[in-house]
């Protein structure tokens, strides 16, 4: 009889102390998401301390991000093999981004495949990368589509866009001029970039569509806006010098 009260005390301990964690966790989202990154890291910390995995993970993500704290990779990489270690999949792609950073793509591909097993789309993308440049192994476009048309499938803008690059330059796949354009229209339809200047480029040459010189010049300011370098000299050749000001 004694032994199981004391069973049953340690199941109540464990289960309060898990609660604990989430509810200091859910409050440090509620920061987090307000910007309040001082009180955000606060609760962080205290449910990292109670060993709540995601929590070691939101703490590296802040150290990567400089949100609140002076950026530090090193620590940021701590808090997510910490955090890959408790179980928290999440971290594995961000583990194996700071390994491509410092040119392991060794090591950041044996990451995004950790993380590709619970279907990780970012992860699909970057796999996709890996293959499509030959970064740390040899170059496959097979392979890169492979990668990227999973992501793809779950809505991943910037798969999208690198994807209707391969299918526009017939890399892995049939050259398919239409195929592109319908990528290229996804992605730049979620604001992405690289998806608005390749739309525009689209649009601007006739590839897969009518040409629409004035709706490439939307999407063109569009990418602009969001810093792509090429889209403002794209606006300056078919605007003139005052198209960027």
């Amino acid at each position: 009889m004694l032994a199981m009260t004391v069973l049953s005390v340690g199941l109540w301990s464990c289960s309060g102390q898990q609660e604990e964690a989430e509810q200091l966790y859910a409050m440090g989202l509620e920061y987090y998401n307000k910007k309040d990154y001082e009180n955000a890291y606060d609760k962080f910390e205290q449910a990292a301390a109670l060993d709540f995995a995601k929590a070691y993970y939101s703490l590296g993500r802040m150290y990567q991000k400089a949100e609140g704290v002076e950026k530090n990779d090193s620590i940021a990489e701590y808090y997510y093999e910490t955090a890959a270690i408790k179980g928290d999949t999440e971290s594995y792609n961000d583990i194996g981004v700071m390994y491509a950073r410092k040119k392991d793509f060794v090591s950041a591909r044996k990451w995004y495949e950790k993380s590709v097993a619970y279907g990780h789309a970012v992860s699909q993308k970057n796999l996709g990368i890996i293959y499509q440049f030959g970064q740390g192994v040899e170059q496959n476009y097979d392979k890169a589509v492979y990668w990227y048309q999973l992501a793809v499938d779950q809505g991943y803008a910037m798969a999208q866009s690198n994807l209707a690059e391969m299918y526009l330059n017939g890399e892995g796949v049939a050259q398919n001029e239409a195929e592109a354009y319908r990528l290229f229209k996804l992605s730049a339809e979620q604001n992405f970039w690289m998806g608005e200047y390749g739309y525009a480029r689209m649009l601007e040459n006739g590839y897969g569509t009518d040409q629409d010189i004035m709706e490439a010049i939307k999407w063109y300011e569009m990418a602009a806006a969001h810093g792509h370098e090429e889209a403002k000299e794209a606006l300056v050749r078919l605007k003139g010098a005052d198209a960027i000001h």
